[in-house]
């Protein structure tokens, strides 16, 4: 079907992806953690369950906290961590069920739609998202959003479509600042879309206007408090000053160094065929595909891919796979054209036996990525993890290729266990210096626990080991921050007072430092 036809695919049966789009929110709801994991789930809880402004740890992600808000008040039993799990796992099948009306908008094909959503649906990042409190579903769904309407507008003239499109584009900056990587997408498209180009590109800059302006008023206190600058710099980078200031003084966020450009090439390359195994070769069909059918689709894909891999490729920050996830959104919309593609070309096949071969290897496509997942992570080999996962600074983490790489996240508690070992092996009214995700995670903890004597702070580590002025302002800060109280800080912290004249004793997840 192409977009300057304007004709939009024949209605089919709904019955198929309805109950595939319910199997997988079941599916997501069954396995959410029940409870705070990894990452950064305790910082969302630690701001919600106190109950005051959100604009420290997770500022730039305010919209996802005023909607998680909701969900944290939800009558539902167990912890109100769940809460927030199940939250996402909405979201994500919201997701889905996007990706299946593009890619049928797209193709006209419902075989085709349900490829797409059933291959991202599996994934492994997507998956992993789904089940655990983070922003990234809500930003995913705000782009998949605007993009479907780009091409339902697109494909039916409507002005109003399109100004849809910029409303959901400009609300997804209140969820991330990674959200501003569909831009230049969005202008390939307007420029190629049909006439009239004006009114359509009219139509969602208005979108877009009233969608960044109700951002904006959410963020009136930050730009009362912190003035316009500062509102721009906690919005870009979270409110974690000390976190930019050590990457400015020797640990770069962004920084082109070509010697790294080979292990960053497959990283990225195994990421991607982490998350569609079998389905990257209808990935590549999908491409040209696209292209040809709908050149304005085709282009806008190509930019916002390009996009959310040249940014994070480089990126040296831990887990960088996570701003690789919006790149897999387009590699599953490419698959569902590129089948459509596959189809055409063999639809007069002859032989019985390539059509079932065929059918074999959808089915493989979808139903060999969890297998591969539990082959992969349960191995307890933790040396096969990528080096940014391996090298993370999440140093409390026991079993990483688990937590990482096994997208179901049931039954998953070792936070908790973490913070009752932790509160278990420190003395009473100690100050204890915890990396940022462990920080909060105690934070959550400590009042349920009984360890209100504690003071809990966080300093980050990056770039001490070849920093000198970060390993100086720790000890001058700890020294300060702890007094004449016991202090103890996170194996993380080794390297910014190790040979500083200070002795550490191995406390469990701790060193418990004499100064």
């Amino acid at each position: 079907m192409d977009q300057k036809n304007g004709s939009l695919p024949p209605v089919e049966s709904a019955r198929i992806p309805f109950w595939t789009l319910m199997g997988f929110l079941a599916l997501y709801i069954w396995n959410a953690a029940p409870g705070i994991t990894w990452e950064d789930s305790a910082t969302y809880h630690k701001l919600l369950d106190a109950g005051g402004p959100l604009w420290g740890d997770a500022v730039s992600h305010r919209l996802y906290c005023l909607l998680a808000g909701i969900a944290h008040k939800l009558p539902l039993p167990g912890e109100t961590a769940w809460r927030l799990n199940i939250l996402n796992a909405f979201l994500s099948a919201g997701c889905l069920g996007l990706v299946y009306r593009i890619v049928l908008l797209l193709t006209g094909r419902s075989t085709a739609a349900l490829l797409s959503m059933s291959c991202l649906g599996v994934s492994h990042l997507f998956w992993h998202y789904a089940e655990v409190a983070k922003p990234y579903p809500l930003m995913n769904l705000l782009w998949l959003a605007s993009l479907w309407g780009l091409v339902h507008g697109a494909q039916t003239t409507s002005t109003g479509t399109f100004a849809f499109s910029g409303l959901c584009q400009g609300l997804s900056l209140g969820v991330h600042p990674y959200a501003a990587a569909f831009l230049p997408a969005a202008a390939i498209f307007l420029a190629l879309a049909p006439r009239p180009k004006l009114r359509f590109g009219a139509g969602w800059i208005l979108g877009w206007g009233i969608g960044a302006a109700g951002v904006l008023f959410i963020y009136t206190d930050l730009i009362h408090i912190k003035g316009w600058n500062g509102f721009v710099w906690h919005w870009a980078f979270g409110g974690q000053g000390e976190l930019v200031t050590g990457m400015s003084q020797g640990h770069e966020l962004l920084s082109i160094r070509w010697e790294r450009f080979g292990r960053n090439f497959l990283e990225w390359l195994a990421y991607l065929v982490y998350q569609f195994p079998l389905s990257l070769p209808l990935a590549a069909l999908g491409i040209p595909a696209c292209l040809k059918r709908a050149p304005a689709t085709g282009w806008a894909l190509l930019i916002f891919y390009g996009s959310c891999v040249a940014i994070p490729f480089d990126f040296n920050v831990p887990l960088k796979i996570n701003f690789y996830l919006p790149s897999f959104l387009v590699v599953a919309i490419w698959i569902g054209c590129g089948l459509e593609l596959f189809l055409t070309l063999w639809r007069n096949s002859p032989r019985e036996i390539l059509v079932r071969i065929r059918r074999a290897y959808f089915v493989a496509a979808v139903a060999v990525p969890p297998v591969l997942y539990a082959v992969y992570a349960l191995e307890p080999a933790e040396d096969f993890l990528p080096t940014s996962l391996r090298k993370s600074s999440d140093a409390s983490y026991k079993d990483r290729a688990r937590f990482y790489l096994w997208p179901p996240k049931r039954g998953f508690d070792e936070p908790r266990r973490y913070a009752k070992r932790a509160f278990a092996s420190i003395e009473p009214n100690a100050v204890v210096i915890a990396d940022f995700q462990e920080r909060d995670i105690l934070k959550h903890y400590q009042h349920e626990m009984g360890r209100r004597d504690l003071t809990i702070h966080h300093l980050s580590a990056w770039g001490g080991e070849e920093n000198k002025p970060i390993r100086e302002m720790f000890l001058t800060w700890a020294a300060e921050a702890a007094g004449d109280r016991p202090l103890y800080a996170g194996h993380v912290y080794r390297p910014l007072w190790e040979g500083s004249g200070w002795r550490g004793t191995p406390v469990g997840d701790f060193d418990r430092i004499d100064r």
